[in-house]
């Protein structure tokens, strides 16, 4: 849960109050940010079934899809939360849904993202192609497991000014 509670506070929820989790899972995502921003927005993505009562109760409007696939309404989130499957074959879907996702995001929409080590350079790729700017990455060991949490925001003239608030960020271990 830590590392849900990070992701969703690294995405500025008080600011950005529409998001979209687009491999929700079991929605540790969703808990922290319904627990964080109090009336906001949730969406969540996920092919499993199984999971769609779980996350409506957490008040996630969820669609049963694949995210690369789902059609979304334009402007209608300012961020993606995610944590992806960390399997390498499952890159280059990833990569598609947060394409299709791009399209739904709002102009000073923002991008965070744990992924496994193995995936971070096809997504930061495609990151840079779609015109997100890079504000943090951090590799981090979770439960042996060695990932990667990365936040890219779209409009990179929000980035001015707070330089050396983004070095911090750099520096915690």
């Amino acid at each position: 849960m830590e590392d849900a509670r990070c992701m969703v506070n690294l995405s500025i929820p008080r600011k950005n109050r529409r998001m979209i989790d687009p491999f929700a899972g079991a929605g540790g995502i969703l808990f922290e940010f319904a627990r964080v921003a109090p009336g906001g927005t949730m969406t969540s993505v996920d092919i499993d079934p199984v999971l769609k009562p779980g996350l409506e109760l957490y008040g996630s409007t969820h669609h049963v899809a694949n995210a690369a696939e789902i059609p979304l309404p334009a402007g209608g989130f300012d961020s993606v939360i995610t944590e992806v499957p960390f399997s390498e074959n499952a890159t280059g879907d990833i990569v598609r849904a947060l394409v299709n996702i791009n399209r739904s995001l709002s102009d000073d929409g923002v991008f965070v993202i744990m992924c496994g080590k193995n995936q971070i350079a096809e997504i930061r790729d495609a990151m840079a192609k779609m015109g997100h700017r890079p504000v943090f990455g951090q590799g981090i060991d979770r439960k042996g497991t060695e990932v990667e949490i990365g936040l890219w925001w779209r409009n990179g003239d929000l980035l001015d000014g707070i330089e050396d608030f983004v070095a911090a960020l750099g520096e915690i271990r």
